[in-house]
């Protein structure tokens, strides 16, 4: 019988036909005689293959400190510093500055996504003097995105309404945030830019 795979283009809801047959992504779903901690772990085996295969960097679970539960959406440079220096020969080899670096002044983290733009004032000498910084404690610098989504404190909820996920002719909204549409080529380009050249850019 003849499938469909994707959805129109246009993201618009479509019809399967009697004796068509729709292709969803791979999903695991699983049973157990026991209690949660039993289903958890027949999860989690099923995605050793994927976790052997990682760098060998990666074997040895590295540890990572988020700094989100320090800041909770307000991280700054001066903060961030004081972490490294605290962090220095601790055995932590990540540590990451979380959500809301981006959200402007009156900002809130969860409804600023889209335009990925360090605020000076958290950063007043930007982000690749906070990565430097960082570094030269002994630490590798990461970095939040939520790429997909773009909140309604930024421009680009209201001007770039053509570039996002659509349902019914309408943009996908949820909470204040709607979706790029990562089928469309300026969305790639647009975050290339905003966060693969910003993550090699500030290093």
């Amino acid at each position: 019988a003849p499938s469909v795979d994707t959805p129109t283009t246009s993201g618009e809801r479509f019809t399967i036909a009697p004796g068509e047959q729709f292709a969803s992504p791979v999903a695991y779903v699983s049973t157990v005689q026991g209690d949660l901690d039993d289903l958890c772990a027949r999860l989690v085996a099923m995605q050793l293959p994927a976790a052997e295969a990682a760098p060998d960097v990666e074997h040895d679970l590295p540890v990572i400190y988020n700094e989100y539960c320090f800041s909770w959406g307000d991280p700054r440079h001066s903060d961030l510093v004081a972490m490294a220096e605290r962090l220095r020969g601790s055995g932590v080899r990540y540590l990451v500055i979380d959500a809301g670096w981006y959200k402007g002044d009156e900002g809130v983290w969860h409804l600023a996504q889209g335009d990925w733009f360090a605020n000076p004032h958290l950063f007043p000498s930007g982000l690749a003097e906070t990565a430097r910084t960082i570094r030269e404690c002994g630490l590798v610098p990461g970095i939040w995105f939520e790429m997909e989504v773009v909140g309604r404190q930024s421009p680009r909820f209201e001007s770039d309404q053509g570039h996002f996920l659509h349902r019914d002719g309408l943009p996908i909204t949820a909470t204040g945030r709607r979706f790029w549409d990562f089928r469309d080529p300026w969305v790639v380009d647009y975050l290339r830019q905003k966060v693969i050249d910003q993550l090699r850019d500030n290093g």
